[in-house]
């Protein structure tokens, strides 16, 4: 299978792949990392917000409108629109409220906050993260931290949830946790799902492409599991997990989607925080990287003329 890329594709996809494999095989470099720990984002009443319309135009300031649509319950208005934090975009989708109470409003994609209660269950705690705040960068917590939160609507059809790197940058790492709502689904079950028994699982894949919005070739996966009954095992992940994201580092962008031995019973979300990414050198930098790994090949081969 081949895939085509235009020149200044190429060009790019060359000078990253460099950079990723001497970053393998190399002496350690000096690029600084860049962490996305959404600690500049405001919040709304309850501690967190989901691109909810109308706010307060301080809490949409980050936002940008990709197009809108009557809503997908059949009233309203379906925004669909991207955030940023850090440099890093991140997709919403939001089902304004219909004229009477029965014609709630609606959000999925990624939102943020910053709720601590690792307790309460159901749905009315959907927002909080189940260790109890943000993470701290060492698998602890930061009571009152903000993070993002992404939950995927697996019923009406909706794209996956998706974010955009900036150009020029090798994703490294995230941690991500459970949501209260999904663990304590998992754990004691609720009015939509048994708890979890032999065989149950829920895994989620993080997917990277070379384009932006989930869009273009797919350069590779990573999987892991916010609980996994199979086998043996009776884990719920209740704690902040670093998960390494180098065999997708040259993404452009991430999708995001979950599989489930009970996809709709099980509450599909992730909370992520502390998502880092390096710059990649500047490109006399990169020739100056190819000339070094040249030379190194050519004084081999002069090496070995001179034994002959």
């Amino acid at each position: 299978m081949f895939c085509y890329l235009k020149p200044r594709e190429l060009s790019r996809a060359v000078c990253l792949s460099i950079c990723y494999f001497a970053s393998l095989w190399g002496p350690p470099c000096s690029a600084v990392a860049s962490i996305v720990n959404f600690e500049e984002l405001s919040v709304g009443p309850g501690g967190f917000f989901a691109g909810n319309r109308p706010a307060d135009p301080s809490l949409l300031a980050n936002f940008s409108i990709n197009s809108t649509s009557p809503g997908i319950f059949g009233y309203g208005t379906l925004y669909n629109q991207q955030w940023t934090s850090g440099g890093v975009s991140f997709s919403n989708s939001f089902n304004t409220q219909g004229l009477n109470a029965a014609e709630f409003s609606y959000w999925s994609g990624w939102s943020w906050s910053k709720t601590s209660d690792g307790i309460t269950s159901g749905f009315g705690n959907q927002y909080s993260a189940f260790p109890g705040g943000g993470s701290n960068g060492n698998g602890g917590v930061s009571v009152g931290g903000t993070y993002a939160l992404v939950y995927q609507d697996v019923f009406s059809g909706a794209p996956d949830p998706f974010f955009n790197l900036p150009e020029n940058v090798l994703l490294v790492s995230g941690d991500f946790a459970n949501t209260t709502y999904a663990a304590l689904s998992i754990q004691d079950g609720d009015m939509f799902a048994d708890p979890y028994t032999t065989g149950d699982f829920l895994d989620v894949t993080l997917t990277g492409f070379n384009a932006l919005d989930g869009t273009g070739a797919v350069l590779g996966a990573v999987t892991f599991s916010l609980a996994d009954f199979r086998n043996g095992n009776t884990s719920i992940l209740d704690s902040w997990r670093t998960i390494d994201l180098g065999t997708i580092a040259l993404a452009r962008s991430v999708s995001l989607s979950f599989t489930s031995s009970n996809l709709t019973g099980t509450p599909t979300y992730l909370a992520l925080d502390n998502l880092t990414f390096t710059a990649v050198p500047e490109p006399t930098s990169i020739c100056l990287l190819g000339a070094f790994f040249g030379s190194l090949v050519l004084v081999k081969r002069i090496k070995k003329q001179s034994v002959l």
